[in-house]
């Protein structure tokens, strides 16, 4: 989901939760949702050095492999109006 200029986190967090209750309405479905922000320095940062402090503060190692498994198979571009950006592969530092 996309956050669109001039709206703030409450409009997403708003429709992600509508988005949730059209699912799981009428019973027997669960839904799981995960929201990471990689705009700000997620590409700048030293992937390793990460780890090892994540590692330090005792995070458990399912998330550590899930977050190692996801940046591996992560790619990124971007787009500029109606213009998108060749696709490259984010690699773990």
């Amino acid at each position: 989901m996309a956050s669109k200029k001039g709206l703030g986190c409450r409009n997403a967090v708003y429709a992600a939760r509508n988005i949730v209750d059209q699912f799981i309405k009428g019973g027997g479905n669960t839904a799981n949702l995960c929201a990471i922000d990689m705009s700000k320095a997620f590409d700048k940062i030293n992937h390793h050095a990460l780890f090892v402090k994540l590692m330090k503060r005792h995070v458990p190692v399912e998330f550590l492999e899930m977050l190692e498994n996801w940046l591996c198979d992560s790619q990124a571009c971007v787009k500029w109006n109606s213009v998108w950006s060749y696709v490259s592969k984010l690699i773990l530092e």
